[in-house]
């Protein structure tokens, strides 16, 4: 299944009247208007909503940071979402593939208006999902009924598979080469080695300005693992579940809540000092909810709020087993 099969478009405007940004493969910038922040809508498939970005500020020759998005799109789908232009920028976009005619990797760019200011992260209503779950499952045994509530793991879109989880704990405890060596082989693991050779130490590597983005992921993704533990616990328990828990922090309140699932014997503390600190509800409830059967198996579409995973929905419905294929 190519991308067009798992569908994403951005959310924004109020909860009560949400408007899904268009997918759209044409491209189309004008150039700057009169406004501070020029708004476009930005529609990428195969590709990281990072390096979109840094594509687009690219071409657009504006820095990189002048370029501002509410969140982070699958790599491996069709997406849509806002993005927020600062400044000046030249009036010209293209992308070509870097395996040339590739109609599974494209970036299209439609400009919208002006804008007062910045888009900050989190600040869309939620995300539209469109997704061809591949199976022979008849309607009577897929529990399409209780797709309403949805417990709000992290899903496995934000470990991946190379042990980015561990990594960040080791970062947090000051193990600055152990996790190096977890992280070369990541994706972006030759970007890491060849910082080290020019700065000196793994430590200097990792906190290098050219691995900012990369090196918050990293923590945060030991974050949203204790965070999962902690909500399973929570729903093993014949507890009242909390509406919400804090991401893990070195407030008091929160290390007590996190104790019995990691208790560090030493921290650096520059790092715990400067990590990301929110809470997160721990259950969502779907909206928009439909579904149909085709010749793969079943097209569902339903909308979540920002930071909820599709997957996680889609993994309460179908028991993914031998016979279901995302």
């Amino acid at each position: 299944m190519g991308p067009e099969c798992f569908r994403v478009q951005e959310l924004v405007g109020r909860e009560d009247y949400p408007i899904a940004v268009p997918l759209s493969r044409e491209t189309n910038v004008r150039g700057y208007g009169d406004g501070p922040f020029t708004l476009f809508s930005l529609t990428k498939c195969g590709i990281t909503t990072h390096r979109a970005v840094r594509i687009v500020a690219d071409q657009l020759c504006v820095p990189f940071d002048a370029v501002s998005y509410h969140g982070l799109k699958d790599r491996h789908a069709f997406t849509s979402q806002a993005i927020a232009v600062e400044g000046f920028f030249c009036p010209s976009f293209s992308f070509v593939p870097r395996n040339g005619n590739n109609d599974e990797e494209g970036i299209w760019l439609d400009q919208k208006w002006n804008l007062a200011r910045r888009l900050w992260r989190g600040g869309n209503v939620g995300n539209r999902f469109s997704i061809v779950v591949m199976t022979n499952a008849r309607a009577r045994s897929v529990g399409f009924d209780i797709l309403w509530r949805v417990p709000n793991f992290f899903g496995a879109q934000r470990f991946g598979c190379w042990g980015g989880a561990e990594a960040g704990r080791m970062i947090l405890e000051g193990n600055f080469d152990e996790a190096f060596a977890i992280l070369l082989r990541d994706p972006n693991g030759r970007k890491l080695d060849a910082i080290r050779r020019s700065v000196g130490s793994a430590r200097e590597a990792l906190l290098d300005s050219r691995y900012t983005f990369e090196f918050s992921m990293t923590v945060l993704k030991w974050q949203s693992f204790l965070w999962n533990q902690l909500l399973r616990m929570h729903l093993e328990c014949d507890v009242d579940l909390p509406d919400r828990i804090p991401m893990w922090s070195l407030e008091p309140d929160v290390c007590t809540l996190y104790q019995d699932l990691w208790n560090p014997a030493s921290l650096d503390l520059d790092i715990v000092s400067s990590l990301q600190t929110f809470s997160r509800p721990t259950i969502v409830y779907p909206k928009n909810i439909s579904y149909e059967q085709n010749l793969l198996g079943w097209r569902v579409e339903f909308d979540l709020p920002s930071g909820a995973y599709a997957t996680v929905a889609l993994s309460r419905i179908f028991s993914l087993g031998k016979e279901h294929v995302l």
